[in-house]
């Protein structure tokens, strides 16, 4: 008897860890390059709807020359659906391959969300958002 409530607690505990990896996906997060924040900024944030649902909303920079102005930026927002641990941005033609980590994202295949030189492609970590 004793190894049943073992096994079921042992699984129960598992299970309970991996739903606490899911709901911690939700948060904000910020691009890093080269253990430090991109100088071409971006930041995307993840709210959790229902259990495979959130919406995904983000801001992207390209800067070009910083004296003159020459400063591009982009946004993105809408719903994704978790499939495992990645999701797919589709709005309005705008794409976006995301892999998600513990405490990071990974975005790629971007096909020009964020217009003119923006992109949303690289590494993110979570941190707490600007106030």
């Amino acid at each position: 008897m004793k190894m049943f409530f073992l096994g079921l607690t042992a699984s129960l505990l598992s299970f309970s860890l991996l739903a606490g990896d899911v709901t911690s996906w939700q948060g904000h997060y910020e691009r890093y390059h080269d253990s430090h924040i991109d100088a071409d900024y971006a930041e995307i944030t993840l709210v959790k709807l229902d259990s495979n649902k959130y919406t995904l909303s983000g801001m992207a920079t390209w800067v070009g020359n910083p004296v003159t102005g020459q400063i591009n930026m982009g946004e993105i927002e809408g719903a994704v659906t978790l499939k495992g641990n990645q999701m797919h941005y589709d709005v309005d033609g705008c794409t976006l391959q995301i892999v998600l980590g513990s405490n990071s994202l990974s975005v790629s295949k971007d096909n020009g969300c964020g217009g003119l030189n923006v992109s949303f492609n690289g590494q993110y970590l979570k941190t707490e958002p600007n106030k």
